[in-house]
């Protein structure tokens, strides 16, 4: 299996029960990692498995589907789909893309693109039209 099929491979075992297996990652990240992603920035390798545990802690769903991916081991585009799922609060999917480079077959950079207030007005009765009504002046 080649580095972004090992890749893709973690992102779909991402889940509300796979907080025992994030080192796991530490195979596929380098120590200096860069993470960003409309939340957040996190710099390193024990904080970005600090950052995805903390994650998995506070949902009752949490999956990712890879829907396409393009490029090269060194420099590979996802697109993907997550379903989530506080423990409090509704079930909201997003669509999203990733932007992955590697170096000396260890991710160096991952940077997710999602819509947050497309996925915070979704998870809201009515929050589509009240995003629409707020943004209409300037589209």
């Amino acid at each position: 299996m080649n580095l972004r099929e090992r890749i893709i491979t973690a992102f779909g075992a991402l889940n509300e029960t796979s907080a025992g297996k994030l080192d796991e990652l530490r195979e596929l990240y380098a120590d200096d990692v860069h993470f960003q992603d409309p939340i957040q920035t996190v710099r390193g390798l024990d904080a970005f498995i600090e950052m995805n545990r903390s994650l998995i802690s506070k949902v009752r769903e949490l999956s990712f589907e890879v829907t396409a991916s393009a490029g090269s081991d060194e420099e590979m585009f996802l697109a993907w789909t997550m379903t989530f799922a506080p423990k409090h609060g509704p079930r909201v999917k997003v669509d999203g893309t990733s932007h992955v480079r590697t170096e000396r077959g260890k991710v160096v950079y991952h940077r997710d693109y999602w819509d947050i207030a497309g996925m915070f007005a979704g998870a809201i009765p009515g929050g589509r039209r009240l995003l629409s009504a707020i943004l209409k002046p300037f589209v």
